[in-house]
Parts: C-alpha cells; sequence; structure tokens
C-alpha cells in the first residue's frame, strides 16, 4: 500500500482540493455580484455585466459545490470509501467480473 491511498493523505487532499474550490466558488459568487472588473472575468470581451453572465456564475457556483460535497463524502471515513465492512483487517468486498462492482454486495461499488 503506498502513502497515497493512507487515509490521512486521502482526507488530507479532500480538504486541500475542497478549500480550493471553496476559493473557486467565492470567486463566482463576487462574479455574480459584479465586484470584479467584467473584462477580466470574460477576457476582455464584455464591457458590461448581463443577467446571463451573473446566472452562468451562479450556476458555476453550484456545480463547484456539489465537486467539493462529493470529494469530501468520498474522502471522509463515513463516507462511501469507509463503509466498506471490514473484519480482521479483510474487505469482506469481492469484486465482481468488471473489477469494480462487489460480487456480493448487490452491485455496490468496491472501492480499494
Amino acid at each position: 500500500m503506498t502513502y497515497l491511498s493512507e487515509p490521512v493523505f486521502v482526507q488530507l487532499s479532500a480538504n486541500v482540493a475542497t478549500a480550493l474550490f471553496a476559493i473557486f466558488i467565492g470567486v463566482q459568487l463576487l462574479a455574480a455580484a459584479g465586484v470584479f472588473p467584467v473584462s477580466m472575468l470574460w477576457g476582455g470581451r464584455q464591457t458590461e455585466l448581463t443577467l446571463r453572465m451573473r446566472l452562468t456564475s451562479v450556476v458555476a457556483a453550484v456545480v463547484l459545490g456539489d465537486f467539493g460535497r462529493f470529494y469530501l463524502h468520498y474522502s471522509l471515513p463515513g463516507g462511501a470509501a469507509g463503509q466498506r465492512a471490514v473484519a480482521n483487517g479483510r474487505s469482506h468486498c469481492r469484486l465482481g467480473s468488471d473489477g469494480l462492482h462487489g460480487a456480493e454486495h448487490g452491485g455496490q461499488l468496491c472501492l480499494r
């Protein structure tokens, strides 16, 4: 097992990714509010912030928020990655024929 699969490294990586997502969510929301110069955000092509651009920034913030939540959910010990049953140091999750989904867990995704 490499250090990349250690729970501490995974959690730290997820926290860093979530913090970066939060920064860019803030940038998108500030862009929607009109705080940043429009020409800087849209490559100098636009001179005024239209309603469509504001909505695009809000939608981008929502999408980034979902990605941040996804990273945290799959890295937490109680998240999807930590929900596999472990007894005596071995996982009960046997991989099926596709190499990803469990043969004995009703097709649930097995992460190793």
